[in-house]
């Protein structure tokens, strides 16, 4: 039943993958055809012939739209200044007063807490940059200028969404971790 099996004493013969170094005839002749055909720059002989292949998407390894979801959720009100203020209710009452009562008794007096807050507006940008060149050519995924356009979009969103968890008030949003 188990004649068939292959084990390890079936490889001892074997010299082993790469073994022996740069100085040995089978580690040249794999170096050799690890990068034989595949010389992009100064090609000649029958490399310079062959047509490359450039898959038609764009294969996206990081952050998207669908991505960005509590930016998307929150309001926003446009700012008029560069300091904006806005009345914050902080307290229904005061802490310890409750409104139990005995009858024909009347409950404590306690009042709403309001305050005044600023916050500095905030201002968020970066700076895209295209060659004249790459703007002449027919790129692989469309305008040059619209993409990187749009991936500066994705590039603030991000810093966004991360600024709401993570914010630093000096600089950024008052995230989460800092309250």
């Amino acid at each position: 039943m188990f004649q068939n099996m292959v084990g390890l004493s079936d490889y001892g013969q074997l010299n082993g993958f790469g073994q022996g170094g740069p100085g040995n005839a089978e580690f040249a002749d794999l170096a050799k055809a690890l990068e034989a055909g595949y010389q992009v720059v100064n090609q000649t002989g029958g490399s310079a012939l062959r047509v490359e292949s450039l898959e038609a998407s764009l294969k996206v390894t990081t952050h998207t739209n669908a991505h960005i979801k509590f930016w998307k959720k929150i309001p926003k009100s446009p700012a008029y200044s560069t300091v904006e203020e806005y009345n914050q209710l902080s307290a229904y009452g005061a802490a310890g007063a409750f409104s139990f009562t005995r009858e024909g008794e009347l409950p404590q007096t306690t009042d709403s807490t309001y305050t005044r807050r600023t916050q500095l507006v905030k201002y968020i940008g970066t700076t895209r940059e295209v060659t004249h060149p790459a703007t002449m050519i027919h790129p692989a995924h469309g305008d040059v200028i619209a993409l990187e356009n749009q991936n500066g979009i994705l590039y603030i969103l991000q810093g966004v969404e991360d600024s709401l968890f993570h914010g630093d008030s000096s600089l950024a949003f008052d995230g989460e971790a800092e309250q």
